[in-house]
This record gives C-alpha cells, sequence and structure tokens, in this order.
C-alpha cells in the first residue's frame, strides 16, 4: 500500500512539474520575464503598448493594450474607452464595421508588419470614406511592440457592408421589375 502511494505522489509531483515548465515557457514567449530560478514565479505583466484613438467627436483615448492581440478586438473589449469600435464580424474582414485611418507617420510601419491582403483591398474599396494610405481594418492588425504610440482615427461613419450587399442586389432587382 506503501509503494502504491508513494507511485502515485511521484507522479503527481512530475505532472505538476511538467505543466509548471510549460506554464513558464509559455510566458518567457509572450515577454514575460522570469523572476525566481526555484519556482519560478512570475511578477511582471505581458507587455503592453500604448494606442492613440481619435474618436467621431474628435477627442483622443490612450489605452494600453497587451502585444499580441488584435487591435480591433481590444478598442472594442476596452470597458474604459468611449471608442465605439464595432468589429461585428468578429475579425474575419467582412464587415468594415472595424474601419480605421491610421496617422500618416504610422501608415508605413503598420504595412511592413501587416500588409494589406488581396481580401482586405477588395473591402477597403467599397467603404465609405476611403483615404488612400491610411485606411485599414483593426480587425487585421496584430499588435506588436514596434506598434508602441500607435496613433489612429476613426471614420465619421461605418457600414457593415454583408448588409450593403444585400441591399443592392433587392433594389437591383425591384429595378429590374
Amino acid at each position: 500500500m506503501l509503494s502504491c502511494r508513494f507511485f502515485y505522489f511521484s507522479y503527481l509531483l512530475l505532472f505538476y512539474k511538467a505543466t509548471i515548465e510549460i506554464m513558464l515557457s509559455c510566458r518567457v514567449a509572450v515577454g514575460v520575464s522570469l523572476c525566481r530560478v526555484g519556482l519560478r514565479r512570475c511578477s511582471t505583466q505581458a507587455l503592453k503598448i500604448k494606442v492613440h484613438c481619435k474618436g467621431t467627436n474628435g477627442k483622443v483615448h490612450t489605452a494600453s493594450y497587451s502585444v499580441g492581440g488584435n487591435l480591433m478586438e481590444s478598442i472594442r473589449d476596452d470597458g474604459s474607452s468611449p471608442i465605439d469600435m464595432q468589429g461585428i464580424c468578429k475579425g474575419t474582414a467582412e464587415c468594415s464595421t472595424c474601419h480605421v485611418y491610421i496617422a500618416e507617420q504610422w501608415y508605413h510601419k503598420v504595412i511592413e508588419g501587416h500588409p494589406v491582403s488581396e481580401h482586405e483591398d477588395d473591402l477597403l474599396d467599397k467603404v465609405p470614406h476611403f483615404e488612400e494610405n491610411r485606411s485599414r481594418l483593426a480587425c487585421q492588425i496584430s499588435l506588436t511592440s514596434d506598434l508602441d504610440g500607435l496613433e489612429l482615427s476613426l471614420p465619421k461613419e461605418t457600414r457593415d457592408l454583408r448588409w450593403q450587399q444585400v441591399l443592392e442586389r433587392a433594389q437591383s432587382s425591384r429595378a429590374a421589375k
């Protein structure tokens, strides 16, 4: 009976040690430093960057978001932000309700790390108030440390282009009758 308990506790100890090592290696991958060598407890938080977002009312809201997050989700899910980022399609680049203007001095840096895909480019061609070398879909931008201080603004109007296409088809069928 004693040998069974010993085996069981030895197994648990190895399992927990392996689990802790895996968790710590994941934390190191996102930029969290290890403070102690023994149990390796971490006391620092994941890396954060500042994003300055100008709303439709002209006021700038500055917030810190985690590196590795998605720009649209970070702004949309920020409970302290007055910025209304809809993101209706949940980041699939289908609706354009996360259309933003990247500040001119930041646009090329964003393009280097996150080039515009063909799909995003097609969608941007249809958004209201498109601006060349400024318009992007926030759902297609991942937050990286080189985007610390990113400046962007929201357009006065966004539309869910999925429903706009349905409306256009309905109107064209009525006109044909």
